[in-house]
Order: C-alpha cells, then sequence, then structure tokens
C-alpha cells in the first residue's frame, strides 16, 4: 500500500493488519466504490455507517431469502 496515494490499483492491493489480543470482537467496515477511495468513502457513509456486522448479517440474510422464494422448483426427490 502507498500511503502517499489514495487510490490503490486493485490488482496490487494487499492489506496487513495486526490487533491486540482481546476479548471482544472487533469489527471492521469496508467500503468498496469502482470510481476510488472518495467514492468508497461516500458508500459506506450512505449505505452502512452505523451497520453493526450482526445487522449486516441479518440484512443480507433477509435478502438472500427474499430472492430465493421467488424460486419454485418441482420434480426430482428429496436427495437429488
Amino acid at each position: 500500500i502507498d500511503v502517499n496515494n489514495d487510490n490503490i490499483d486493485a490488482v496490487k492491493t494487499i492489506a496487513y493488519l495486526e490487533f491486540a489480543p482481546s476479548s471482544t470482537p472487533l469489527e471492521i467496515q469496508v467500503g468498496l466504490s469502482p470510481t476510488g477511495t472518495e467514492g468508497a468513502e461516500k458508500n459506506l457513509e450512505a449505505e452502512a455507517k452505523d451497520v453493526s456486522f450482526d445487522t449486516a448479517r441479518a440484512q443480507a440474510n433477509d435478502a438472500w431469502h427474499q430472492e430465493l422464494s421467488r424460486m419454485m422448483v418441482s420434480g426430482g426427490t428429496e436427495d437429488q
């Protein structure tokens, strides 16, 4: 990572994080954008600023189930 450059080539992106042992969970928020770090920061701020890991997991689970509930599968056996 080039600390002097806010834009990082995704092909070469590497991050190393080290934390002291702790009994409390560590939550990290990551913003993504195809346009650069400023866009990633804006996306994170707009979409997930105060969203905890458990909330994000529940929202993703709900969205996944909502999409899967639109499909109907028939035929075959339970084992298939």
